[in-house]
């Protein structure tokens, strides 16, 4: 569904120093240095069809409280344009378009004699013929509709700034929570504030740059000469924290470069910067730096509404699905997956089923196994013939995510094996494509004759806590310090034997050929399997191809790497947070029910309760497959045969005795990092000294 417009915003704050007790770092990482306060903004109101409005400007007090009753107004104005439908005006192609058409432009069913005339109630243009239900259903209420606020960075900080001022004005306030410090969207009345940053996750910046100069009609429209525009494609200089006073907007010529030093960034600007932003005061005849401020705040404003404009016709264009109607990127994708495959899938509602597929849910491995090498062969400098040839290799998986995906995933039909046993001796035989797929908990033994070859990367990582007699002498200091803390459950990899280890049946497959040896089969889970995600990946993968701009390509790898992390939620770390305002003299603000997870502050605002989570499943826990992300995990960390770097390919290319090869140095999602002895590598391949 189209919106009927969106606000792209963009304040600037004074930065105030905040003198305090220095803490202890082994107790606290948090420290409060400085006091930020919006003092000015700027927004553009962007209709769905890409018409805009002149931006609207503000720099004095109480920016934050004046930009919101300033979004109220524009709420009000845009609800009376939506009282007021559009009258339906057809061409001629699109009269022959509706007398031809037989599948319905919203929901791609058939139509049968019930299609409708659908028409956009904001310009009037005449979109398809659609069944009179789906037509209903795209109906835009005055009252109801909600209107974005499109923020680039909102969750990390702009939503501070409003959070200080929210509570001053009328509407009713709610929010989608990280946590009570940070939301990942908001509402006040109909106004629903959503971070750009959460869909696009690069700076400002790398994304206009990422765009090609002819897709920024928005910031064309207000800046017609083409050499002042090129000046704005990038993104803007400003003496952040300089900005400490008010008197500093009436200065008449920009501060020298020292004061653009961020104690954030902990370096100050280049000279290349410093001089743009000298060229751009300049070419733009700023007489003080409240008018330079005011150009920063509008530009950056203009680029993201071209940015994010580009990635919603973009979404519109390939996918049907308006990107300003969702949150984040993961729920974009998790529904251009369904809407193009058209799968249904059988959710698990049993609660021993859903515990036991969490159970072998891990993460992926992170480690370095040895802390040190240094290549000595003929292509580093250094090279001492008289000492073994050592080569540095790193190996990277090509389309990783997108690998996994692609695989044989559950669809339904999940019912427990009644004879386990039998899968002891049959498992090995069960083919990779077949029609059923088997999630199983076995005991596993790992042969003492395997450890020295497997030390580097072991196999079957387990979830633990390290034991202190574990521990190094070093590792004890750090316990000592408070830098580290061995309560925390780590995944590591070992050579123990398993026990009721709960793994995917290739990964068993895998492990068995590898030479660890199955004892047990306690409990299996049988399942109807198929590449159902295979066409959507495969989609993507097509049009990165045929991109035509970083931009793109960045877009289709990220609606394929967002699937993956959309099912991997836990639903359960979900917390609900209430904006309350403050109370009336004696009225409480926390009901008894509830727990305090935060105390409001004494600034200006809003006051938060919170409900905890009870450790249980909850019905809403059920409306996503929690059994695909689980395969599509465990494929990911060991099973590819060819292409995956860590473990399979390291053991199933065979590898020298231990002698004549120096191991593994570190490891992660989908790479590794190795040191080879006596080998003789291409010499176009990269080494490295250290």
């Amino acid at each position: 569904m189209v919106i009927p417009g969106k606000t792209c915003w963009k304040p600037t704050a004074l930065t105030t120093k905040v003198e305090g007790p220095k803490l202890d770092p082994t107790k606290s990482n948090t420290q409060r240095t400085q006091h930020h306060e919006a003092c000015s903004y700027c927004y553009v109101v962007v209709r769905c069809d890409g018409k805009t409005e002149v931006p609207a400007e503000y720099r004095g007090p109480n920016a934050a409280e004046h930009f919101l009753r300033a979004l109220q107004v524009e709420e009000r104005g845009i609800q009376k344009v939506l009282a007021k439908p559009q009258a339906m005006r057809m061409t001629n192609a699109d009269w022959e378009s509706h007398r031809t058409a037989s599948r319905c432009h919203v929901c791609d069913g058939l139509l049968k004699g019930d299609s409708v005339k659908d028409h956009c109630h904001i310009t009037g243009k005449y979109r398809g013929a659609a069944h009179s239900a789906c037509n209903l259903k795209l109906r835009l209420s005055p009252k109801t509709t909600t209107i974005p606020v499109v923020f680039h960075n909102l969750r990390g900080y702009d939503s501070h700034l409003l959070m200080q001022a929210i509570s001053k004005v009328e509407g009713r306030m709610s929010c989608i929570p990280n946590n009570t410090e940070k939301y990942i969207s908001f509402s006040l009345g109909q106004l629903r504030f959503i971070d750009s940053a959460q869909f696009l996750q690069a700076s400002l910046d790398k994304l206009v740059s990422a765009n090609k100069p002819e897709a920024f009609h928005i910031t064309a429209r207000y800046e017609p000469d083409q050499y002042k525009r090129a000046l704005l494609m990038r993104k803007g200089v400003y003496p952040y924290e300089y900005m400490d006073s008010w008197e500093h907007f009436e200065e008449t010529q920009l501060p020298p470069k020292e004061d653009f030093y961020s104690k954030l960034t902990g370096a100050n600007i280049s000279d290349s910067d410093y001089t743009h932003a000298q060229r751009v005061w300049e070419t733009f005849g700023c007489q003080t730096l409240g008018n330079y401020t005011d150009l920063y705040c509008r530009t950056d404003v203009l680029l993201l509404a071209d940015v994010f404009e580009n990635f919603r016709k973009t979404s519109q264009k390939q996918y049907g699905l308006d990107t300003a109607n969702y949150y984040t990127s993961p729920g974009l994708s998790w529904d251009a997956l369904l809407k193009k495959t058209g799968v249904e899938l059988e959710l698990l509602t049993d609660y021993d089923r859903h515990l036991f597929i969490e159970k072998g849910m891990r993460g992926g491995i992170s480690m370095v196994s040895k802390r040190h090498a240094r290549a000595n062969n003929p292509a580093v400098e250094g090279y001492n013939p008289e000492r073994p040839n050592i080569h540095i290799l790193y190996l990277d998986a090509n389309n990783l995510y997108g690998w996994a995906m692609s695989q044989p995933l559950p669809t339904g039909g999940f019912r427990w094996v009644e004879d386990c046993d039998g899968l002891v001796g049959t498992i090995q035989d069960q083919p990779a494509d077949g029609p059923e797929g088997f999630i199983l908990e076995v005991d596993l033994e790992y042969p003492q004759e395997l450890h020295d070859e497997h030390n580097a990367y072991p196999l079957a990582p387990e979830r633990m806590v390290v034991q202190k007699k574990w521990m190094s002498e070093y590792q004890h200091g750090l316990l000592g310090a408070g830098v580290v803390s061995a309560e925390v459950e780590k995944l590591v990899p070992n050579l123990r034997d398993k026990n009721h280890y709960v793994l995917h049946y290739r990964n068993l497959q895998l492990y068995l050929g590898l030479g660890m040896k199955l004892k047990k089969v306690h409990r299996a889970l049988r399942f109807e399997q198929s590449p159902w995600i295979k066409p959507y990946i495969r989609m993507n993968t097509e049009l990165r191809k045929q991109a035509t701009s970083a931009f793109e390509k960045d877009l289709y790898k990220l609606m394929n790497n967002s699937v993956f992390g959309k099912t991997m939620e836990n639903l359960r770390k979900r917390v609900d947070v209430k904006l309350v305002r403050s109370p009336a003299p004696g009225q409480p603000v926390f009901r008894q029910s509830k727990h305090l997870r935060r105390r409001p502050r004494r600034h200006r605002g809003p006051q938060e309760r919170s409900s905890p989570q009870p450790p249980r499943i909850r019905g809403h826990e059920h409306s996503r497959p929690i059994e695909d992300p689980h395969v599509r995990l465990l494929l990911r960390t060991a099973e590819e045969p060819v292409r995956r770097p860590v473990p399979a390919p390291l053991y199933r290319h065979r590898q020298p005795p231990p002698r004549d090869r120096d191991g593994g140095r570190l490891s992660g999602y989908g790479c590794a990092c190795r040191s080879i002895r006596h080998v003789r590598l291409p010499t176009r391949a990269p080494s490295a000294q250290r």
